[in-house]
């Protein structure tokens, strides 16, 4: 959550709204509350495309995280 947070606000790092709603989305996902109303204030600020370039970057660092976290063996995401 404090990672997207980061990202949109632009601390220690440049702004970056699909950033910022990717990693928010994560968190949110795992129950925060607070990363909903993060990716929600970054949702709100992003045109019709970069919306959708945020939910494919999401799926994308699900898939990375779920490859990484994987026990040895199992067969990676689809």
């Amino acid at each position: 959550m404090l990672l997207g947070q980061m990202y949109r606000l632009g601390l220690g790092m440049s702004a970056d709204l699909v950033e910022a709603y990717a990693w928010s989305e994560v968190a949110s996902l795992e129950g925060s509350m607070f990363a909903k109303r993060e990716r929600d204030a970054s949702l709100g600020n992003l045109s019709a495309d970069k919306q959708q370039e945020a939910v494919a970057h999401t799926s994308e660092i699900l898939k990375q995280i779920k490859r990484e976290t994987a026990p040895p063996g199992a067969p990676g995401p689809k």
